[in-house]
C-alpha cells in the first residue's frame, strides 16, 4: 500500500517558486505540473510562508513596501493553474485514519 504522507523527494523539491519583480510583485508559481498543481499539504505551507512574507510589510532602504502584490501562476507548461485540494494525499491519509482504527479494534 502507498505511503499516505509524500516521498522526502517530493517534499524536497520547491512546489511553491517565488519571482520577486522589480515592480515590487511577488510572483509565486505553482510547480506540481504532473499532479495538474493540486494543492498537498506541503505546498500549502510553502504558500503560506510566501503569502506571510508579503504580509510583512519588510521596507526597502528607502521605506517603500518590499512586497506590493502577490501574483499565483502555474510554472510554464502547466496543463492546468491547480486542480484544487490534492484528493491522493487526502485519500490516503483517511484511509490510513481507518486502517489505524481497525487495527486498534475501535469502531465508528
Amino acid at each position: 500500500m502507498a505511503s499516505s504522507t509524500p516521498n522526502q523527494a517530493d517534499q524536497q523539491q520547491q512546489h511553491v517558486v517565488p519571482t520577486l519583480h522589480p515592480n515590487r510583485v511577488l510572483e509565486l508559481h505553482f510547480n506540481r505540473p504532473k499532479a495538474l498543481n493540486a494543492l498537498s499539504s506541503h505546498m500549502l505551507l510553502e504558500l503560506t510562508k510566501h503569502v506571510q512574507r508579503a504580509l510583512a510589510n519588510e521596507k526597502d532602504d528607502k521605506g517603500n513596501e518590499l512586497i506590493e502584490a502577490v501574483l499565483l501562476t502555474a510554472v510554464e507548461g502547466s496543463r492546468a493553474f491547480s486542480a484544487g485540494g490534492d484528493i491522493k494525499e487526502i485519500l490516503g491519509k483517511l484511509l490510513s485514519e481507518k486502517t489505524e482504527a481497525v487495527t486498534q479494534g475501535k469502531r465508528e
